[in-house]
């Protein structure tokens, strides 16, 4: 497969995509934190990949050549999970959810060469007659990348040793060529233009690549050459952008100096690259990269090791630290975890792992502790900007949950998610939004599956 310059053949992700890391010295913490890890299994395939994670605990990817979506907080049931395809026989891979549970990727068409990006409806599987995004060339190959709250969609659309170029639709929408095309960092000719988006923010913010710079652009714009270009770390002449948070913060991968190294990055928000802040560092090898950010700017990517005899391991960046995922699990798990691609808003990852004596992979979920979710629950109320009334009874229940899992009793720290719903669903519509409701909603439903 021909791939650009700013792509690897080795670990391809999200079909034709990134695979890039990075270099530099790794950071300790002496306190890790700690997660509890789940191998989600798999469809029956011996190659498994996650590629991202909902607010409600939703994981969509790879199994073999059939995409899934799991139920919140739960492993791959073949039974329910496969999300099907465009073309009957046909192959998928689902590259991104929103907290609706619609579901984005790439799957075959009628022509076994041919593939178009889809959208499902919430917690659906394909529907041919209404999913098919379409293209913005005529017999083009299409992808879907990521999707937003509001049913938006970016991906890319590639004329093979044409052209590629980004799209971003509409809610719910198709695709539109005459309105959906974002254009490019550098104008030229059709012929050889590359192109591609891998992320959205809910303001309509798009990131990913042009010929060989990231780019960001402003809330449902077009690319601006004077404004959206990120640069690079120092000396590196490629860069790509793989994510956006809320806050306008992106994420991805950039070459460094002559060395032949490539670093992940964060940006500050609505910033471009700084050497000096934004380089995340590797866990000892020559190469990483990000691939997942929430909207608290915690990071997960991969980074290979020093040893070229090991695999690549997961890495989260967070609180200015790098860490290995495997040192931050059970040392009898059973995986060695290769990969992290998604991270969620309640600190939930997901990616891909090797089972111990095994040559294929699998889905894995890291839960934090169930005391950092309900923390983030009030940080959650807290930006709400809510009444004191309204404000002060949530993050009583909260707090009395908080103080009950200190002292161990899981019973009152249950009770106490239990009024918390009861509340929410009353404030509901009184100065406490659905978007609101049902985000803290999905929280409490997933602090009660860990401490159950």
């Amino acid at each position: 497969m021909q791939t650009h310059p700013n792509q690897s053949p080795r670990h391809l992700t999200r079909l034709m995509l990134v695979s890039f890391m990075v270099a530099g010295g790794a950071r300790f913490a002496a306190a890790q934190p700690k997660y509890t890890v789940h191998d989600l299994g798999t469809l029956g395939s011996t190659f498994n990949r996650a590629f991202g994670i909902n607010n409600a605990g939703q994981v969509v990817g790879l199994s073999g050549d059939r995409a899934f979506r799991t139920a919140p907080n739960s492993a791959i049931n073949a039974a329910t999970d496969d999300v099907g395809t465009l073309f009957s026989g046909g192959s998928t891979v689902a590259l991104g959810i929103n907290d609706l549970g619609q579901v984005v990727g790439s799957s075959s068409t009628s022509s076994s060469s041919m593939t178009h990006a889809f959208r499902t409806a919430p917690n659906s599987a394909i529907n041919p007659s209404t999913d098919d995004l379409g293209t913005l060339f005529a017999s083009a190959l299409t992808v879907a990348t990521g999707i937003n709250d509001s049913g938006q969609v970016v991906g890319y659309s590639t004329l093979p040793r044409v052209a590629t170029h980004a799209f971003r639709t509409a809610p719910n929408s198709a695709i539109n060529p005459a309105t959906d095309d974002i254009g490019a960092l550098t104008a030229g000719p059709l012929l050889g233009s590359f192109i591609q988006a891998f992320g959205i923010n809910h303001s309509g913010q798009v990131t990913g690549v042009s010929f060989t710079h990231a780019f960001r652009t402003a809330a449902n714009g077009a690319i601006n050459a004077a404004t959206d270009d990120l640069g690079a770390l120092s000396g590196g002449c490629c860069s790509t952008a793989t994510g956006i948070n809320v806050s306008g913060q992106v994420i991805g991968f950039s070459s460094v100096g002559v060395s032949g190294n490539t670093h992940a990055f964060r940006t500050a928000p609505n910033s471009a690259i700084n050497t000096f802040t934004d380089d995340l560092g590797s866990l000892g090898g020559t190469f990483s990269t990000a691939q997942g950010i929430n909207s608290s700017g915690q990071v997960v990517g991969w980074s290979d090791l020093a040893s070229p005899f090991e695999p690549p391991h997961a890495f989260l960046y967070s609180g200015g630290v790098l860490y290995d995922l495997n040192n931050v699990i059970p040392l009898n798990s059973g995986l060695i975890l290769t990969a992290a691609y998604g991270i969620n808003d309640l600190g939930q990852i997901v990616g891909e792992a090797i089972p111990s004596g095994s040559s294929g992979s699998h889905v894995f979920r890291l839960d934090p502790p169930p005391t950092s979710v309900v923390s983030v629950m009030l940080d959650s109320v807290g930006s709400f900007d809510l009444p004191p009334g309204i404000s002060n009874a949530l993050t009583s229940s909260l707090q009395q949950c908080l103080n009950a899992m200190h002292r161990g009793d899981m019973t009152a720290a249950r009770n106490q998610l239990g009024a918390f719903r009861t509340k929410v669903n009353a404030f509901r519509g009184k100065k406490l939004t659905d978007t609101q409701a049902n985000m803290l909603l999905g929280f409490a439903a997933t602090a009660i599956r860990m401490i159950s």
